[in-house]
């Protein structure tokens, strides 16, 4: 199989309302320090620098809110690297959006076949040996008329994703996609488990930028209008696009699921890949993916099973609990049972009511 040439197209956008109080609309969790001494943002940058005799990763285009642009910037400056673009947008409209935009920009910047891969900047992926296997994979067949996501082995019950039902085998660990499900409640994720046909949906996809932009085209051709009109209008500024707001605004607010995949024939998934993947979507999942118990400015005493976070405002000190998670950031302090942390994005909304009162 020849080499094929990846572009890597990074999602910074998202609140994270879920990893409240460290996440916060000024700065959501991709761009802080959860799991190692960089971002999520930054792992995710520096996992897509890699090249092998099958795949090669070029400079990424990464797309996030207008108001992150300076963290976008700095955090790619302090671990050297230098995007293709840095798409801003002015408002959020949706990852279909995104995989319109992102199509234009790598067609303007390609001089020959390319193909793209959208992934979030917020997930966590301790085997990244597998993940590029998985890209390889499907590589070839990306080429060849499809646009592909990529189903997680479904070893637990989880309440919290997405999942995929596959359907026929096209090749090796490669199907055409059956069905997308929403987060299911508790006993019909372990049905999933048992089935074995379904995979975590890990919203990663891996298009040619024509076939995306052909299928937008036939089936949700106002967002692609939209979007191409706010990046001719936009301003640019070396590799910073900024979106036109006046053309944006009117795009519709869709997700690529929706849009393309749940509609399209070209739609497919390899899996189940078995790369060490997490959302990082709660602190529970920090809690599992984490080194460390007690991170930060923390005193902990005959504590079990418990997860604690503290920072240089505020200390944490716990004596003889268990089974909690308790976070502390920037004067707010976080107290839940391990195991309800899904539950944070009711207190966020309780905060807001009270804002608006």
């Amino acid at each position: 199989m020849s080499n094929s040439l990846i572009t890597p197209i990074i999602m910074a956008g998202g609140s994270g309302t879920r990893l409240w109080p460290l996440s916060r609309p000024d700065r959501p969790k991709q761009f802080h320090k959860i799991l190692s001494h960089r971002t999520l943002f930054q792992e995710t940058v520096l996992r897509a620098q890699y090249s092998d005799d099958q795949i090669t990763f070029g400079p990424p285009i990464i797309i996030g809110a207008m108001t992150f642009g300076d963290l976008i910037a700095k955090q790619l400056e302090e671990i050297g690297v230098t995007p293709q673009a840095i798409i801003l947008e002015p408002f959020g409209r949706n990852t279909a959006a995104v995989a319109g935009i992102a199509s234009l920009v790598a067609k303007q910047n390609s001089e020959g076949d390319v193909l793209g891969v959208l992934m979030p900047s917020d997930q966590h992926i301790d085997d990244p040996a597998s993940f590029y296997a998985a890209i390889a994979k499907s590589a070839a067949n990306s080429h060849h008329a499809c646009i592909t996501t990529f189903g997680i082995a479904a070893d637990k019950p989880k309440t919290g994703y997405g999942y995929i039902r596959r359907g026929e085998e096209m090749d090796s660990g490669y199907y055409r996609i059956e069905a997308f499900v929403e987060k299911p409640d508790y006993a019909t994720a372990q049905a999933y488990v048992a089935d074995g046909g379904y995979m975590w949906n890990a919203g990663i996809f891996m298009f040619a930028p024509d076939l995306m932009l052909a299928e937008l085209e036939r089936f949700e051709p106002e967002i692609l209008r939209h979007s191409a009109l706010a990046l001719e209008h936009c301003e640019k500024e070396g590799v910073v696009y900024t979106l036109s707001p006046e053309h944006f605004f009117p795009c519709p607010d869709q997700s690529i699921d929706y849009a393309v995949m749940e509609k399209t024939k070209c739609a497919a998934v390899c899996g189940p890949v078995r790369c060490g993947w997490s959302d990082i979507g709660s602190w529970d999942e920090i809690s599992t993916n984490s080194p460390d118990d007690e991170v930060g400015n923390v005193i902990a005493i005959e504590t079990t099973n418990c997860y604690l976070r503290g920072d240089d405002s505020v200390k944490v000190a716990a004596y003889g609990v268990s089974d909690l998670i308790i976070v502390a950031h920037e004067g707010s302090v976080l107290i839940l049972p391990k195991g309800k942390s899904q539950n944070v994005k009711k207190i966020v909304q309780k905060m807001k009511e009270n804002d608006d009162q």
